[in-house]
C-alpha cells in the first residue's frame, strides 16, 4: 500500500485547491465533468473513469497521458493508497 494520496476529482473549478495540497508520489483521477480538463496541465500520474469520458464524447480526442479506468478498476486501485481525498 502507498502512502500517497488518491485525489479524486469531480468538477473543474477545484483543480486549483488540489494543486495546492499535492505532493510527490501523489496520483489524480478525473471523474464526472473534471475529464473536461484532459487538455489542462494536469499533476501525473492521471487516470480518467473511461464511462465519464464516453458519456461526454471525448474518447476520440483523449490524450495518450492519461488513462482511462474502468468503475472496477478504480476501486481496486483505490486499495493501494494510504489516503484518498474527493474534490467536489
Amino acid at each position: 500500500m502507498s502512502s500517497h494520496t488518491l485525489h479524486v476529482l469531480s468538477h473543474q473549478h477545484t483543480l486549483t485547491d488540489l494543486k495546492r495540497f499535492w505532493q510527490d508520489g501523489d496520483c489524480l483521477l478525473l471523474t464526472g465533468d473534471a475529464v473536461y480538463l484532459s487538455s489542462e496541465n494536469l499533476p501525473q500520474p492521471c487516470f480518467a473513469l473511461i464511462d465519464d469520458v464516453l458519456a461526454r464524447g471525448l474518447d476520440q480526442h483523449w490524450p495518450t497521458h492519461i488513462t482511462r479506468i474502468s468503475y472496477s478498476q478504480w476501486v481496486a486501485f483505490s486499495v493501494d493508497f494510504a489516503r484518498s481525498v474527493s474534490w467536489s
